[in-house]
């Protein structure tokens, strides 16, 4: 009802406005009568289903934001490179579990971070103890074993690793570029990749056998020490900058309460196991 009400008072504001002046406002802005989230249902657990239902740490943040700022709301599926696309002409407003990058920041608002986390690399048990330190050791040991690691298409861990991806062609020839991390967890169980890079809160969650989401496809496999450079930090959600200002501010305010209240702390606390530090 808000917005519709909205609406009205705003189109007839705007009689008298010239037409150039409206196409510009227009075409930089975006009116939405339900918020589209994207989310991932195998970023276990931060988003996944069970039970033909949306659940997770994200899932509980957004559904107590989205209760908090009287909107209605639509989770999709789909590829993060398709999805960052759609961000950045409003298609898409929020997306869930995202690391803050320069050009991500361009076309997008942070609401976060929802927990700190890093870029982790999954291997095989035999292969938790490959001496990898460096990105540089990832090279030696891919080419020594005559293998690569898998890597999801348009996934950013940190401005550090981008950049090398983008201009280091040794680092490229040992990387193995995936749409999803299902593919890259087979491709590993088969022995057709050295191991993959993920989030290693979702990863350290998921193979812990006493987790109520447990799935033995992660039978014999591990969590290396090895983090991306520039990983470690904060787990965020993006809003496109698309979105109208008056719909934004509604989701950081409610967000802000949820911090301001505890509620934010019980849901870290339910899925990490240990209240924020930040």
């Amino acid at each position: 009802m808000y917005f519709s009400q909205m609406k009205f008072s705003f189109f007839r504001s705007i009689n008298s406005m010239p037409i150039f002046v409206l196409l510009i406002f227009f075409s930089n802005t975006v009116f939405a009568d339900t918020i589209i989230v994207r989310a991932n249902r195998h970023s276990i657990p931060a988003t996944f289903i069970q039970d033909n239902q949306w659940k997770g740490m994200d899932i509980d943040i957004i559904k107590e934001i989205f209760s908090r700022a009287q909107l209605d709301y639509q989770i999709v599926e789909m590829p993060v490179k398709r999805s960052l696309m759609r961000m950045q002409t409003g298609e898409n407003h929020l997306t869930l579990n995202l690391s803050i990058n320069e050009n991500r920041s361009e076309y997008m608002h942070w609401l976060g971070p929802v927990r700190i986390t890093g870029a982790g690399l999954v291997v095989s048990k035999k292969n938790q103890d490959l001496p990898i330190k460096t990105y540089q050791d990832l090279i030696t040991v891919a080419k020594e074993k005559n293998g690569k690691f898998g890597y999801i298409n348009g996934a950013s861990y940190s401005d550090y690793f981008d950049d090398k991806i983008a201009n280091d062609v040794a680092l490229r020839d040992v990387l193995y570029f995936t749409p999803k991390s299902k593919q890259n967890r087979d491709m590993l169980m088969h022995d057709r990749l050295l191991g993959y890079f993920n989030d290693d809160f979702e990863i350290q969650y998921l193979l812990q056998d006493k987790n109520p989401n447990y799935d033995k496809v992660f039978d014999g496999l591990a969590l290396h020490s090895y983090r991306i450079e520039g990983s470690v930090g904060g787990s965020y959600i993006g809003i496109s900058k698309k979105l109208d200002e008056v719909l934004y501010q509604k989701i950081s305010t409610a967000f802000q309460s949820m911090k301001a209240d505890g509620s934010f702390a019980k849901i870290h606390l339910k899925w990490t196991g240990k209240p924020p530090t930040f």
